[in-house]
Formats: C-alpha cells, sequence, structure tokens
C-alpha cells in the first residue's frame, strides 16, 4: 500500500494503519484515510459534491487527487481513493449531524425497499442452516417481528420519496456511527433527517451513554410525519441483522449477538418511552407488545 501510494500520489508514507474497511496514516499533522471501492462510478461526482460542501464550512473529507489529476487508482479488481480528513477530532453529536442537513444529488435512501429486501435475504439465507448457529435461530423471529412493526409503520404513513427531506443521511451500523464515518463521503446517501437520528440514538443507547432529555428535545423538533418515521427506523433492528450478516461471513463470532438479547428489555423501554412521545403524531397503528 506505501508503495501505491508514493507511485500514484507522489507521497511518501512511513506508516499505514487499518482499521475496519479503509486504511490510513498521517503527514504534516493531518489524517489521510485510503479507501478501497469496488467502482469508479461516482468518484467524480463524490469529489464535486465534497469539495462544495467543504466551501460552505462543512469539514468533510475531500479526495485527494492522484498524479495523473484524476480521482481513484486501479487496483487488482477494485479502486483506490486518497481522503484528506479535514475534521479528524469530530465526535459525533446532534449539531454534527445538523451541519448535514443540506440537498443533495445523492442516491435516494427509501428504508421500505431497503428493509424489506434485507429480511427476505436474510431469511432466505438462514433456511439453508440446519443446526447451525443456534443463538440466531432462537432469537431470529422476535427481531424480524421489530422489522415487520418498522415496514408497516413506514406503509401506514406512507414513507414515498415524496416524504425525503433535503438530508444527507449516513449508510453506516450504529457501531460505526462515529466522526471519521459521518464525514466520509462513501456512507452518504439521501434520507430524511430522522434516518440518521435514529442510527445516533442507537449508538448511544447501546454504547450505554444514551440522554433522554437530549432524545425528548429532538424527537419535539421533528414534525409529526417526521417522528413516526423516527419511531420506525428506531424501531427497525439493522443492529441485530448487520451483526448476523457479518457471523454468516465467519467475520463475527456467534456469541457476540448475545450482547443485543440481553438488552432486548431495556430497548424495548426504550421504545415504550419514544412510543408515547410519538402518538400525538398521526393516526396509525402503534405497537401494542412495546407497552406490555
Amino acid at each position: 500500500m506505501k508503495n501505491i501510494i508514493f507511485l500514484n500520489y507522489n507521497i511518501k508514507v512511513n506508516q499505514i494503519y487499518k482499521n475496519n474497511d479503509y486504511f490510513y496514516f498521517f503527514l504534516n499533522n493531518n489524517k489521510y484515510f485510503i479507501k478501497v471501492v469496488n467502482s469508479d462510478s461516482y468518484v467524480n461526482q463524490i469529489f464535486n459534491f465534497t469539495n462544495e460542501l467543504y466551501k460552505n464550512g462543512i469539514k468533510v473529507n475531500t479526495i485527494v487527487l492522484n498524479k495523473d489529476n484524476t480521482c481513484c487508482v486501479k487496483w487488482k479488481t477494485k479502486y483506490i481513493v486518497l481522503l484528506k480528513g479535514n475534521d479528524i477530532e469530530a465526535n459525533i453529536s446532534i449539531n454534527e449531524l445538523k451541519k448535514y442537513n443540506v440537498d443533495s444529488n445523492l442516491q435516494l435512501m427509501n428504508p421500505m425497499v431497503e428493509w424489506k429486501k434485507e429480511v427476505d435475504t436474510l431469511e432466505s439465507e438462514l433456511t439453508e442452516y440446519n443446526k447451525e448457529y443456534p443463538i440466531i435461530r432462537n432469537s431470529f423471529d422476535y427481531f424480524i417481528g421489530m422489522a415487520e412493526n418498522a415496514i408497516q409503520l413506514l406503509g401506514d404513513i406512507k414513507a414515498d420519496i415524496s416524504f425525503i427531506s433535503k438530508s444527507i443521511g449516513h449508510q453506516v451500523g450504529y457501531e460505526l456511527f462515529d466522526g471519521y464515518n459521518i464525514n466520509d463521503p462513501f456512507t452518504f446517501i439521501k434520507a430524511n433527517r430522522s434516518y440518521d437520528l435514529s442510527n445516533y440514538f442507537k449508538f448511544l443507547f447501546f454504547k450505554d451513554r444514551l440522554d433522554y432529555n437530549e432524545l425528548e428535545l429532538c424527537v419535539n423538533e421533528l414534525s409529526d410525519k417526521e417522528k413516526i418515521y423516527f419511531f420506525a427506523c428506531l424501531l427497525y433492528p439493522n443492529y441485530y441483522f448487520e451483526l448476523i450478516k457479518r457471523i454468516l461471513l465467519n467475520k463475527e463470532k456467534e456469541n457476540k449477538i448475545e450482547c443485543f438479547i440481553k438488552k432486548n428489555e431495556k430497548y424495548r423501554e426504550l421504545l415504550s418511552y419514544c412510543q408515547s412521545l410519538v402518538k400525538k403524531s398521526g393516526k396509525i397503528a402503534f405497537v401494542n407488545w412495546i407497552n406490555k
């Protein structure tokens, strides 16, 4: 990797570090990220978009052009993109998310479509296993029920494309909902602001840092339709499904999923509290089992 950076960017790197799906290094008190992507289709669009955001005061990670003045470098069957971190001390917060409440031409995130596809895929994949993954098999129906309730809620408010507000969302798992990924343009999607807010509070809940006063203030700032959308996103167990995918790929041990199962009752209490905040927001069928 050092050689690739030197040959294509004329940058001599002493040490390259790895973290999840990206590499990084330091140079002249700046942090640079090496991103490996499957396609170069949208890289030029991301280059122009991030530069515009940066000019407008949003310290997003920006693409560094290589010696050929292009945005990426072919590497095996993939592409390498070099990004400069312009706010490496960024901590995830409500204010950090609010800066992305801007319009964009990004790919639209339609959660109903994405969630239905994810549920169908996982149900299909798990039928291939018999006695393998007993922890998943014993807990799967509970989380599938949560997902189906969330999908039904979105259907009740007709959360179609016309409902998407002018906001940049971030398609990352709750564990990766941090300062780096929030400023990584390759996580950007077009989504209602409620989508990011729900993942933000999931992140805080599972890190045992949830502030209920902050939660209530944020929910009260949303429109009635956004409140229901927020609640549906909070109800959808993406954290559980993301971990299942990693387990099936042998990237995680199955027993890691117990950390979510053990918190089911506490999470139900969180959902019950949020449902009480949202009840005034529309004539929809709320989830009765949450208030048991």
